[in-house]
């Protein structure tokens, strides 16, 4: 719908008087984009704000997040140290039995039948 044919009721009026209306209607419309180019602009203020304030967000869940991960990482280290330590005494142990059972045996081959004492 164009201006004209918002005025079109008006003919046979004074030229000037289409005129000024057509003026009044065109100011209307110019407040009424500059109040909303005026509520975009305020808009985009205040997203810009919420945008700086999740970027400081992100940073520091991407700083808790790397901390995360180290800690974790040293959890690891530990559990497997604590893996390889404990397989390193089971073997351990199966050897200092075999050494004992070896000596047991040497002993028992060497000592049966011979009284106790010098």
């Amino acid at each position: 719908m164009s201006i004209d044919s918002d005025f079109g009721r008006l003919a046979g009026a004074d030229p000037e008087t289409i005129r000024d209306r057509q003026i009044h209607a065109l100011l209307g419309h110019a407040r009424s984009t500059s109040r909303r180019i005026e509520d975009m602009t305020c808009g985009m203020s205040q997203m810009q704000t919420m945008l700086t304030e999740m970027s400081g967000h992100l940073k520091a869940q991407r700083e808790e997040l790397a901390d995360n991960t180290e800690i974790t990482q040293n959890v690891r280290d530990a559990v497997t140290a604590g893996r390889v330590a404990g397989h390193l005494i089971k073997w351990a142990g199966v050897i200092a039995a075999t050494v004992s059972a070896i000596y047991g045996a040497w002993w028992a081959v060497t000592h049966i039948g011979h009284p106790p004492g010098p």
